[in-house]
C-alpha cells in the first residue's frame, strides 16, 4: 500500500508500521514513559536483550547525566539507507549532512532504547540491515569515548550496543542510520 509517507512493508509484532520512502525507512514509535538509563538497563535485560559490550560501554552511556528520558513524546522516525553512500564516505559528517538536506533532526538517545525493544532481529532484516545506530548527539562512556547507541546482534542475542564516533569511521554497509521525522508531545496535545 502506497500512501503519503511511503510504501507500506511491513507490521512489526509490536504494531509499528514500517514504510520504505525511497532513501530512508520510516515509522513512529510508541510514546515515551520517562525511563531513566538505569531504568532501560532493566528493562531491556528483562525483556531478554543483551547489553553487550567490551567494559560496559553501553550502560556507561545509558547512566550518563546526558542520557534524557522524555515523557509524553511520540517520535517519527527514519532511518536512512546505508546504500546512500559509497563506502569509503559511510562517515558520521556525510550522513549528518544527507539527514540534514532530508530536513530530519537529532534524535535523542532513548531513541535506540525504544528501536531495540519494538523491533525484533528479522524485523530489521527485513529492512535489508543488520544495525540501526541511532545519530544522537554522541555521548561519553566511562572512558571518555563519545558513542552512539544502536541496535544488532552477536550470534543469536539481539543487543544494544554503543558505538565508539571517532574522527574518519567508516560505517559498515549494513548499518542504517536513524534520525528523527518529528516529534509530538502528546501530553501537550491533550491540555
Amino acid at each position: 500500500m502506497k500512501t503519503q509517507t511511503g510504501t507500506l512493508i511491513f507490521t512489526t509484532e509490536s504494531g509499528i508500521d514500517v514504510y520504505d520512502c525511497g532513501d530512508y525507512f520510516r515509522f513512529t514509535l510508541p510514546i515515551t514513559d520517562g525511563t531513566t538509563g538505569d531504568e532501560w538497563i532493566a528493562r531491556l535485560k528483562k525483556n531478554r536483550f543483551c547489553l553487550c559490550n567490551l567494559c560496559d560501554w553501553s550502560k556507561s552511556v545509558l547512566r550518563s547525566l546526558d542520557f534524557e528520558p522524555s515523557n509524553g513524546i511520540t517520535t517519527e522516525v527514519a532511518v536512512l539507507k546505508p546504500m546512500l553512500f559509497k563506502a569509503s564516505e559511510r562517515i558520521t559528517p556525510n550522513i549528518r549532512k544527507l539527514a540534514g538536506d532530508h530536513l530530519l533532526e537529532t534524535p535523542g538517545a532513548e531513541v535506540a532504547c525504544l528501536i531495540r525493544e519494538q523491533f525484533t532481529l528479522e524485523e530489521i532484516k527485513k529492512m535489508g540491515l543488520g544495525y540501526i545506530i541511532v545519530m544522537h548527539k554522541p555521548i561519553k562512556d566511562y572512558n571518555g569515548d563519545l558513542d552512539f547507541l544502536g541496535t544488532g546482534q552477536h550470534g543469536d542475542s539481539n543487543y544494544l550496543r554503543a558505538y565508539h564516533d571517532k574522527p574518519g569511521f567508516i560505517w559498515i554497509r549494513e548499518c542504517g542510520f536513524a534520525f528523527v521525522v518529528s516529534q509530538t508531545n502528546t501530553a501537550q496535545e491533550v491540555l
